[in-house]
């Protein structure tokens, strides 16, 4: 059959409507609106009640739909805040969504009684109502009536529908550490954060135990509190604090002998001087023997120090003889493969346990939208499973706000994998050049996430560097890491435990950060290279 010629047309003009766009109904209305466009109006047009929803979405549409009056409206938007009405908006808003969260708690309570009486009336009438039995004179066959299953009160699955509870954002179980309520105290510090968002974005050098206490997260680094931390704890009471937690992580009776440590220095020692000849041969054949050296300490030792003795094998068949003299040209990969890598991957992974240490950089299954450096990934059969840790790593030449930004990554990555996978802990490394600063997260309590720094160390440039990173100190600190991930980050014996504890994590934290870069003076926590 002959084509006509208005067929051709119309399927000519149907690309054309395929291309026609429907903007969103609130996109639309700022469309039309544009010239009389601002943030307030936008907001009660469409009954908007969260303040960050409605923020972002307001700022997503003037970007997306109306570039070229977005400068206008970002500037209008930001005078309006620094004025006293932006406050007193907010404040209506909230007592908004307070009496309608009261209502609905009240209309569910309502329904709860309503139903559950409804019936157990129904129930009783339906006994009152049935025939009796024959058997009077069996009393042994009689069954007592039980009607309490129907009542209120009775039933425990009745009486959590309704139990009422108010809006509250100071926690009900103590948590007692030290002798002080530690829960408590960290819902109040919990809200004050919260209530000094609300008007204004938060530094991140200065405020990043505020930002990851609004997610559930208590930073606690010896000697790195924040002033407002301080303000509501007091630093004796942080100290106390952290020294009982970390107590019950770090095992302190762990320790190396006498024998093992001088057996090991001397080992090290010896090598570095036979290192430093001219002669290539010497210098070959005296690494040969550190290594077999080495190697036969380490069968006599537990799987603890073995792995530590075993990782340093690897870092002098990795470092460079000397020092290298432009450390700016070192990139992350190599800083991460070169220098921590050899010991990392013994004292914190084992592929005869299944587990390995990550520097792959892609998104783990806690972490769909971001990519952690390095991931300690449990196998499952032929895939990788649960991540038990994280590692975030920076060059020298970096500064305190990304730094800043990394450990807020790691401590969010550590809550996803608490909560999705129900683990006891989860370890987190931060590598900042040739530093490594160790922590591990924990949730020990209802709402409350701890994260505790366990260690700090610097790792060496060079072989050269050797003895001075062989020294009982580090050796230790290593010995007391390593156990401590084996014993805790693992996933938890009783899950239901864990799951009853999480929280959801902020949605909108990132939000509240101020993009203003933080100075060295206003961080309080502690970055060395």
């Amino acid at each position: 059959m002959p084509r006509r010629k208005h067929d051709s047309i119309i399927e000519e003009e149907q690309p054309a409507q395929r291309r026609r766009r429907t903007l969103v109904s609130d996109a639309q209305w700022c469309v039309d609106n544009k010239e009389q466009l601002t943030c307030k109006r936008f907001i009660e047009h469409h009954g908007l009640l969260e303040k960050a929803k409605a923020i972002q979405r307001y700022r997503n549409i003037i970007k997306t739909y109306l570039p070229d009056s977005s400068s206008r409206l970002k500037s209008e938007l930001e005078t309006w805040k620094q004025t006293a009405d932006w406050s007193e908006f907010w404040m209506q808003k909230r007592r908004q969504l307070a009496k309608l969260a009261t209502h609905k708690t009240c209309l569910d309570y309502a329904t709860n009684v309503l139903y559950t009486e409804t019936a157990s009336i129904t129930d009783q009438h339906s006994s009152n109502n049935a025939p009796d039995t024959d058997n009077d004179d069996d009393t042994s066959s009689e069954q007592p009536q039980d009607n309490s299953i129907n009542t209120p009160t009775s039933s425990k699955h009745n009486f959590e529908q309704l139990e009422y509870h108010p809006p509250n954002n100071i926690s009900s179980i103590p948590w007692m550490i030290a002798g002080v309520d530690l829960a408590n105290i960290f819902s109040r510090y919990k809200q004050s954060a919260k209530e000094r968002s609300k008007d204004q974005t938060l530094n991140i050098g200065s405020s990043l135990h505020d930002i990851l206490s609004l997610t559930g997260i208590l930073l606690l680094c010896p000697n790195q509190h924040s002033d407002q931390l301080i303000d509501h704890f007091g630093q004796t009471t942080l100290d106390k604090i952290t020294d009982a937690l970390l107590s019950n992580i770090l095992d302190k009776d762990l320790d190396w002998e006498d024998a093992e440590y001088v057996k090991l220095s001397r080992i090290v020692n010896n090598m570095v001087k036979e290192v430093k000849a001219i002669d290539l041969d010497k210098r070959s054949k005296a690494i040969d023997v550190a290594e077999l050296e080495l190697q036969q300490l380490a069968n006599d030792l537990n799987p603890f120090k073995k792995a530590i003795v075993k990782g340093i094998i690897n870092m002098i068949g990795k470092l460079p003889t000397n020092e290298i003299k432009d450390e700016d040209s070192l990139g992350e990969n190599e800083l991460t493969c070169t220098f921590f890598d050899p010991i990392l991957s013994r004292l914190i992974a084992n592929p005869i346990n299944n587990v390995h240490l990550r520097w792959s950089d892609i998104m783990a299954p806690e972490t769909p939208r971001q990519r952690p450096d390095a991931v300690i990934s449990k196998i499952n059969q032929l895939s990788f499973g649960s991540s038990l840790g994280f590692g975030e790593a920076k060059i020298q030449r970096i500064s305190k706000y990304e730094l800043c930004h990394d450990l807020l990554r790691l401590a969010l990555f550590s809550k996803e994998s608490i909560d999705v996978n129900y683990l006891d802990g989860c370890m987190l490394f931060q590598i900042h050049g040739f530093g490594i600063t160790f922590y591990l997260t924990q949730l020990l309590h209802e709402q409350v996430y701890t994260m505790i720094e366990i260690g700090h160390l610097t790792f060496p440039r060079s072989i050269n560097d050797l003895p001075m990173f062989i020294n009982l100190t580090t050796l230790t600190t290593l010995l007391h890491v390593s156990e401590a991930f084996w014993r805790l980050c693992r996933p938890a014996d009783i899950p239901s435990t864990i799951a009853s504890r999480t929280i959801p994590t902020h949605h909108c934290l990132y939000e509240l950060i101020s993009i203003t870069k933080c100075s060295t003076r206003e961080c309080s926590i502690r970055f060395e290279k």
